[in-house]
């Protein structure tokens, strides 16, 4: 199958910080798993709160944090929920030392 994906991904599982409010309205801080992690989004894992497509959320990963936007939510009528996120285009990647760190015994041909 073809990948349409710009951006180079790493399986990494992650371990962040998020703040979003639930799909109820309701604000809540949460740490989750962050997998299939790229410079400018990631697979989140593990939610207590259902989110909608469209809302923001700030993770956090060691000391660096950043807006992400909602682009889609699996379909699940109960927790835990996963949300694949995008980060909003002026942050920075809060995890690119970790990219780095996986990236860095990938030969490349």
């Amino acid at each position: 199958m073809f990948d349409r994906r710009q951006e180079a991904r790493v399986s990494d599982n992650l371990e962040v910080q998020i703040t979003a409010l639930g799909e109820d309205g309701t604000p809540f801080g949460q740490v989750v798993i962050a997998k299939n992690i790229s410079v400018g989004g990631a697979l989140l894992t593990g939610l207590d709160h259902k989110l909608r497509c469209g809302d923001l959320v700030r993770i956090q990963y060691r000391e660096n944090n950043a807006r992400f936007r909602v682009v889609w939510i699996a379909n699940s009528a109960r927790g835990p929920f996963t949300a694949a996120v995008h980060k909003v285009k002026d942050d920075s990647c809060p995890w690119s030392e970790a990219l780095t760190e996986s990236t860095a015994g990938i030969s490349k041909f």
